[in-house]
């Protein structure tokens, strides 16, 4: 396989390159410094800016996998509250192949946060949501009733008001909307066939969102594949 690793040159980021080359991957590692002296086991190094998009969609190209590492250093410093922010604010700045969400809103956006539900809890979305939508109503600049979460469930019962909590905290709960989204509801939205003529449902908040954000772990699942990523979407708020 040829991987890209976005982040390679950190404390993970050597570790998985060597991991990666030793069962015989053939590894990228996209770098503002290119070293002058690289031993002919270790992986291809190429020029970027960590800026420019243009530049790294030709970087991506032809690429098996690309693994995002990029980011505040994990290990260069104390993990105090100071610290665990930069290290979550410098990921919302590291997208692959777009640019940051903040010039991705535009004022008066309406931004729909799509979020697993209570069988993915050991994801712990509670640790992270908060930040999201701090950052969604601060840095980016959403305004709170623009914002709405709406939790995955798929053809699963949505949860009650304190299962919500559990999932957001009680901080976001109170701050912006939390809905369940529910596969039989009367006012999903219609959005017309696949080739197999297949309709296709959705839930309306997100339909009429300018903007919709899918959080979730990408991992294996028996039947689907893999969770998380567009299984947020088909069949976490289909219907």
């Amino acid at each position: 396989m040829r991987v890209i690793i976005l982040g390679g040159s950190g404390f993970i980021g050597r570790a998985l390159t060597q991991a990666l080359i030793s069962r015989g991957d053939e590894v990228v590692v996209p770098t503002r410094h290119v070293p002058a002296a690289t031993p002919s086991t270790g992986p291809e190094y190429q020029l970027w800016d960590g800026q420019d998009h243009s530049s790294l969609s030709q970087l991506l190209n032809g690429a098996d996998a690309v693994i995002n590492l990029l980011g505040e250093n994990i290990a260069a410093k104390r993990w105090s509250s100071v610290q665990k922010e930069r290290i979550i604010s410098s990921r919302l700045l590291a997208a692959i192949d777009s640019a940051p969400l903040r010039q991705r809103v535009r004022p008066g956006d309406r931004v729909a946060l799509v979020i697993s539900d209570m069988t993915r809890f050991w994801m712990r979305q509670d640790l992270v949501i908060p930040h999201l939508v701090d950052y969604l109503i601060d840095e980016c600049g959403v305004q709170p009733e623009h914002l709405t979460i709406v939790v995955a469930n798929g053809t699963h019962i949505g949860g009650d008001e304190q299962e919500l909590r559990t999932l957001v905290t009680d901080g976001v709960y109170n701050r912006v909307r939390v809905k369940n989204h529910d596969c039989e509801a009367k006012d999903l939205a219609y959005l017309g066939t696949t080739p197999h003529e297949t309709p296709v449902w959705i839930d309306r908040t997100a339909a009429e969102a300018d903007l919709v954000v899918c959080l979730g772990a990408a991992t294996h699942h028996v039947m689907a594949g893999f969770g998380g990523g567009r299984k947020s979407i088909l069949p976490g708020i289909s219907g």
